[in-house]
């Protein structure tokens, strides 16, 4: 399970922000360490009327509206956020999180991979370990909707992010088995085997790849 952490942003404003839309600003991070989650959110609101141009004041908007649950409401604040200011790695990451949270994999993808072109570190990688689930989910959704070379390429994102992901070659090979590239899914079985020799699934489902194929070896 994934664990997003939890960034409050600092009182610093990026230069340019008024002064009125700042201490409006402050005051809402404030009541937000207090918990009061409504009176936050009033007071980023008016920070951002203020200043359309506080993209932090938007972040914190985001932040307070998901503790609300008001989830719409707060992927189209961190996304105004990252509008005003397009390096707002912060903003990004906590974009995707909601996004993967929602189960909008494929939007979750695209903010993840802005935060690694960003900063690859940022958080002790987490972003590439957020990245990677999401391929996998989204490769999940599309081998339900019998979308097999759609489910593949997911896959093969997530093998291509991490190597070492058995699991991810496993569900490789049995989106090209059904896709009928039998050649491709004989290689990321053998793949997920060399990774896991106990892989117990993938070797049963490369002599089932056998049988279909007539073969016993590559």
């Amino acid at each position: 399970v994934l664990m997003l952490p939890l960034f409050i942003a600092g009182t610093a404003m990026a230069q340019g922000v008024s002064p009125e839309s700042a201490q409006k600003y402050t005051e809402g991070q404030d009541l937000f360490k207090k918990r009061h989650f409504q009176e936050a959110l009033v007071a980023f609101e008016e920070a951002v009327k203020l200043d359309t141009k506080n993209a932090q004041a938007y972040r914190a908007q985001g932040k307070a509206l998901e503790k609300l649950r008001n989830l719409d409401n707060a992927e189209e604040a961190y996304k105004m956020a990252t509008s005003i200011k397009p390096d707002y790695i912060e903003a990004y990451f906590e974009l995707g999180a909601l996004q993967y949270k929602r189960k909008s994999f494929k939007d979750a993808q695209g903010s993840f991979q802005k935060v690694i072109q960003l900063n690859p570190s940022f958080s002790e990688g987490k972003a590439q370990e957020y990245l990677e689930n999401a391929y996998l989910k989204q490769g999940g959704a599309f081998f339900k909707q019998r979308n097999y070379p759609k489910a593949a390429a997911q896959y093969e994102s997530a093998t291509q992010l991490n190597p070492g992901n058995s699991t991810a070659f496993y569900n490789l090979g049995l989106a090209q088995q059904r896709a009928r590239k039998y050649s491709a899914a004989q290689d990321a079985f053998e793949t997920a085997i060399d990774l896991d020799n106990t892989y117990g699934k993938a070797h049963r489902a490369l002599g089932d790849l056998f049988k279909t194929t007539g073969k016993n070896s590559k």
